[in-house]
């Protein structure tokens, strides 16, 4: 069974995979403030706080308010990612519209729409919900391939290579 860091890797990997696809292929938001090649990082979120981002799911619309953005640290210099940048996200929202572990497409205003993998927490107040989101995303496309190609394999892709050399 994979670790919790597995997983968070993973998903950063496969976030971070997607920002490399040509801008061309895809839909451009009007909204984006992006280049194109990346989507809003901890610079950008700082300045939204405390405005709303909205969720769409099922026959439900959630409105959670950013309250917090702040930096991860770096835990190993010499780590093969320790150029990403790390930050993480604090959502605050109702109790009435709960939202389950999952990746949402958040709206937002300025920042268009992206979709973030949200954890529920507990928060500080117990009228509320609250929902952290977690980010450790290379900036530069060599680490970007550097960490996709050091990155364990999937069983499908090993089935798939044990087929091609029979």
């Amino acid at each position: 069974m994979p670790t919790r860091r597995d997983f968070i890797r993973n998903c950063s990997l496969a976030a971070a995979t997607a920002t490399l696809i040509p801008t061309s292929l895809l839909a451009r938001n009007p909204a984006s403030t992006g280049d194109g090649l990346t989507s809003p990082g901890l610079v950008q979120y700082k300045s939204q706080l405390n405005t709303t981002f909205t969720i769409q799911t099922g026959g439900k619309v959630a409105r959670l308010k950013l309250v917090e953005a702040q930096e991860l640290p770096v835990t190993m210099p010499t780590a093969l990612d320790a150029r990403n940048e790390r930050f993480s996200l604090l959502f605050r929202g109702p109790l009435a519209v709960a939202l389950n572990q999952d990746t949402y497409s958040l709206v937002h205003p300025e920042l268009g729409t992206q979709l973030i993998f949200i954890v529920p927490i507990r928060g500080k107040d117990a009228g509320q919900q609250y929902y952290e989101a977690i980010f450790n995303r290379p900036l530069q496309a060599e680490d970007l391939a550097r960490q996709l190609a050091l990155a364990p394999r999937g069983e499908h892709a090993r089935q798939k290579d044990r087929q091609q050399t029979c």
